[in-house]
């Protein structure tokens, strides 16, 4: 079923500091399946599902990926407890005393470039209390990188001091953003579902559900424009453990890290969130370490949003990027909305609306959001989308009186905490006018 395993004799460069772990990536790896390699590996999958590990058999992740980047016996095993769905889940462990391979401290997996930048990437994720102690020095579970010489991964979730989160690099590296996912959770399973159009441009999305709960919407650049070559261009997602601190003989406060992971998914562009997750979960949203299932629940359909355009100039110094109009009759994406546009309810063809906020800060808790003008409102968010009328934390957005919304000239301000309930340290606000006709 696999073609010959064949290494390659390029070393690569992988710095310990801040975000070179994956500079310079042409690593050694397994040859990529091609032909009837990949059939096989890809055969009898549902619709829209290209590639699925549910460590039920075999070796893990021994076909479709480009390389298998495990050098001890205890790097990548399949076990049966914990487990989320059937019979076994992946367990992979990295030791700060592992021989480096691929010039870094790791045990990775990649899987081939994405020709087409839609795409879905699902895993269920359990990181247990005892093998995942807190440590000040960050490692990456989850990786999307380009093969280019000299250039980080512009996408890679962290986990750094028992916390999470995304962090996006972009302007070739010069600017890094870090999207707080909060505490990681222990001794339960995870589903994570990312769905990315990567994009160097405005045209990029970035959408994260956790247990079936939308944690993040995220527009604009992910990838870097560096090449027209597809090969060095195009995402490949690296999956595992990468700790650049344990390169070399540096120590950190941990020794060792534990990860289990189980329904490794990548899906199309026509995949959705309920077929993936249902897929990942078997209708269930978490398990116990036995293997036992929680309540089933059926995650929200995602619908993918209206890309926007002419975004409006915030306020200086303010985290608060932009504002968007948003369909709460279709959960879509309207436009994003300049300052003193006029907006008119019939070109629109659409009368349950919402407004959210966006920003590039994952120090912001909460938004209060005020509203002025042909009607008035007043409203906090504690979590993402921060939506003028809220929402119910599944990517459904509430209209309260705005079915419509009365026409006529608005202000809406917007200013961000750094705790919960517009409490804690007010950041600046950034404020809008806009008519509605």
């Amino acid at each position: 079923m696999l073609s010959a395993l064949v290494l390659s004799a390029v070393l690569l460069s992988c710095s310990k500091e801040g975000f070179n772990d994956e500079a310079q990536m042409d690593e050694a790896s397994q040859e990529p399946l091609i032909g009837a390699d990949v059939k096989a590996a890809t055969s009898g999958l549902p619709a829209n599902i290209i590639y699925r590990e549910d460590f039920e058999s075999g070796t893990p992740f021994s076909d479709y990926v480009t390389a298998r980047q495990f050098v001890a016996s205890h790097s990548i095993t399949a076990i049966t407890s914990p487990r989320f769905a059937g019979a076994r889940s992946g367990r992979i462990e990295l030791r700060e005393s592992d021989p480096q391979n691929n010039n870094g401290t790791r045990a990775e997996v990649e899987f081939p470039g994405q020709s087409v930048q839609n795409r879905w990437y699902v895993f269920s994720a359990y990181f247990p209390s005892d093998g995942f102690a807190a440590d000040a020095s960050d490692e990456l579970i989850s990786q999307w990188h380009q093969r280019q010489h000299g250039y980080s991964s512009p996408m890679s979730l962290r986990i750094k001091n028992d916390r999470m989160n995304l962090s996006i690099v972009s302007n070739r590296g010069k600017t890094v953003v870090r999207h707080d996912l909060g505490v990681v959770p222990k001794n339960q399973w995870i589903t994570y579902a990312f769905h990315i159009k990567h994009s160097s441009g405005s045209d990029g999305l970035i959408e994260l559900w956790m247990n079936g709960t939308k944690k993040l919407n995220l527009t604009g650049p992910n990838t870097y424009a560096l090449s027209s070559d597809p090969e060095l261009q195009n995402p490949r997602w690296k999956l595992g453990l990468y700790k650049s601190d344990w390169n070399g003989s540096t120590t950190t406060g941990s020794s060792k890290r534990i990860i289990y992971f189980d329904n490794v998914i990548i899906g199309n562009e026509k995949a959705t969130l309920a077929q993936l997750t249902g897929s990942a979960a078997s209708g269930s949203t978490g398990g116990s370490t036995d293997g036992s299932t929680g309540g089933s629940t059926t995650p929200t359909t995602p619908t993918t949003p209206t890309v926007p355009t002419s975004p409006t100039t915030p306020t200086s110094g303010s985290p608060i990027t932009s504002f968007t109009l948003v369909n709460s009759g279709t959960e879509r994406d309207v436009l994003t909305i300049k300052n003193g546009q006029t907006i008119s309810l019939s070109q629109l063809r659409a009368y349950k609306l919402n407004i959210r906020a966006n920003t590039n800060s994952s120090a912001v808790q909460s938004i209060k959001l005020e509203l002025s003008g042909a009607q008035r409102k007043t409203h906090v968010d504690n979590a993402f989308p921060y939506a003028l009328h809220g929402d119910d934390g599944h990517g459904n957005y509430y209209y309260g009186n705005w079915y419509p919304p009365a026409k006529g000239k608005y202000t809406l301000k917007a200013t961000p905490y750094s705790g919960d309930r517009a409490t804690g340290t007010a950041g600046v606000p950034s404020t809008i006018t806009f008519t509605i006709i």
